[in-house]
C-alpha cells in the first residue's frame, strides 16, 4: 500500500514538474513576443519598461526575428535606439536568408533607422545566404531609398555588387524599378553603368542538365543491378539520396562547366537530322541560344522606364549595349510595346539598325511586328 503511494506521489511530482516547465516555456514565450510586439507596433515606452525589467533585448521568435528587426523594418527609429543602447545585437540574423536588422531596414527604405544601425557597428557589405544580395541591393529596390542607399554607401557598401542568381548589381535593380533618384546617387559613387548579368547558353546547359539526368539514372540503376535475383529490387531512401549526391557533385565539378563543341551542341537541335530521339527536342531553347547579358539600361528597356533609362545614359550608359542573345536597348523597348524610350533612344543616337543575333529581327521589323513580337528575356 506504501509502495502504491509512494509511487503515485512521484508520477504526480513528475507531473508538477512538467507542467512547471510548461508555465515557464510559456512564460519566456510571452515577454518574447511582448517584447516584439511593442517594437513592431513602435512602443519605445514599453519595450523601456519590458528591457528595464530584466528582459534579454536579443530574444528571438522561432524564424530568428529579434525586436530590433521587429523596430527595423517598421522604421521605428526611437524603438532602435532603446534596444541598441539594451545591447541588441545589430548583426543578428534570421534562420532562413541570414537577414539582419540592417538588411530589413534597407528593403523598406528607412534611411534613418540604417545609418543608426551603421553608426553601430553594421556590415553594410554582407550579404543574405539565400538569394547573396546586400542591403544596398535592397535599398535600390524601394521607392524614396536613395537616403539609406547613401548611408550604406558611405559606410563601405560596394557600390558594384553582385547577387548570386545571375549577378545583378544594385543599379540594375534601381533601374529595373525606376529609382531615379537612387540611380543618381549610385552613379555618383561609382556605379558603372555597363556592367551586365551572367550570359548563359541556353542550349548548353540543356546538354549539362541531360549528362545529369543519365548519370542519376544509371547510378539508380546500378542499384537496382546489385539486388539478389528473384528479389523485387526496392531501393532505400538512403540510395536514392546517395545517387541524388553524387548528381549534384557532378554539377559542381568542372566536368561540368567544360566547353561543348559545337557539332556537339548542334546534335541537340529540333532540325538535326539523325540527332538523338528526345522525347522533348529543345525547340526554345535552340531558338533562344545566349540570354543574360542584361544591363541597367536594358532593364529599364524592358520596363519602359523613360525616367530611369535617360538617368542611366547621362551617367554614361552605352546606348547600343546588347544583351546574350544581341537584343540591343531599342530593340528591347519596341519588343516590349515602350515606345516612349524608343523615341528617346532614337533621339539620342541610338543604332536603328542593330538586329538581335538569334532570330535577326530588326526595331523597324519589330514595329511593324508588335501584335505577335515576344517579350524578350
Amino acid at each position: 500500500m506504501r509502495a502504491r503511494d509512494k509511487a503515485a506521489r512521484r508520477r504526480m511530482g513528475l507531473l508538477g514538474a512538467t507542467l512547471l516547465l510548461v508555465s515557464l516555456a510559456g512564460s519566456v514565450e510571452a515577454q518574447d513576443a511582448g517584447l516584439i510586439g511593442a517594437a513592431k507596433q513602435g512602443d519605445a515606452d514599453a519595450v523601456q519598461a519590458l528591457l528595464a525589467g530584466g528582459l534579454d533585448p536579443n530574444l528571438a521568435q522561432g524564424d530568428g526575428m529579434t525586436a530590433l528587426h521587429m523596430a527595423a523594418l517598421e522604421g521605428h527609429a526611437d524603438v532602435v535606439s532603446v534596444l541598441l543602447e539594451a545591447g541588441a545585437e545589430v548583426g543578428a540574423t534570421t534562420r532562413i536568408g541570414a537577414y539582419t536588422p540592417l538588411h530589413l531596414a534597407s528593403q523598406a527604405g528607412h534611411g534613418a533607422v540604417v545609418r543608426a544601425l551603421l553608426e553601430q557597428g553594421a556590415d553594410a557589405t554582407l550579404a543574405t545566404t539565400n538569394s547573396e544580395t546586400t542591403p544596398l541591393h535592397l535599398a535600390a529596390r524601394v521607392m524614396d531609398g536613395e537616403e539609406a542607399a547613401a548611408a550604406l554607401l558611405e559606410h563601405g557598401a560596394v557600390v558594384n555588387a553582385r547577387e548570386g542568381s545571375v549577378g545583378q548589381t544594385p543599379l540594375m535593380f534601381a533601374a529595373a524599378y525606376n529609382r531615379t533618384p537612387t540611380i543618381q546617387v549610385l552613379l555618383k559613387h561609382g556605379a558603372d553603368p555597363n556592367l551586365a548579368t551572367r550570359v548563359v547558353d541556353v542550349l548548353r546547359n540543356v546538354a549539362i542538365d541531360r549528362e545529369a539526368s543519365r548519370l542519376l539514372r544509371d547510378r539508380i540503376e546500378g542499384l537496382r543491378f546489385q539486388a539478389e535475383p528473384g528479389t523485387e529490387p526496392e531501393l532505400t531512401p538512403a540510395q536514392v539520396q546517395e545517387a541524388i549526391a553524387a548528381q549534384r557533385e557532378f554539377l559542381r565539378t568542372d566536368q561540368s562547366q567544360r566547353d561543348f563543341d559545337s557539332d556537339d551542341l548542334i546534335q541537340y537541335r529540333a532540325d538535326y537530322p539523325g540527332g538523338p530521339p528526345l522525347a522533348r527536342p529543345p525547340y526554345r531553347e535552340t531558338l533562344v541560344g545566349m540570354t543574360g547579358g542584361m544591363t541597367a539600361l536594358l532593364h529599364a528597356a524592358r520596363e519602359g522606364h523613360v525616367e530611369a533609362g535617360l538617368a542611366l545614359l547621362d551617367g554614361g550608359a552605352d546606348i547600343d549595349q546588347v544583351s546574350g542573345d544581341g537584343t540591343s536597348p531599342l530593340l528591347m523597348t519596341i519588343l516590349n510595346g515602350q515606345f516612349d524610350l524608343a523615341m528617346e533612344l532614337v533621339e539620342r543616337g541610338a543604332d536603328p539598325d542593330r538586329a538581335a543575333d538569334t532570330d535577326g529581327i530588326s526595331p523597324l521589323f519589330a514595329v511593324l511586328q508588335t501584335h505577335w513580337a515576344p517579350k524578350s528575356n
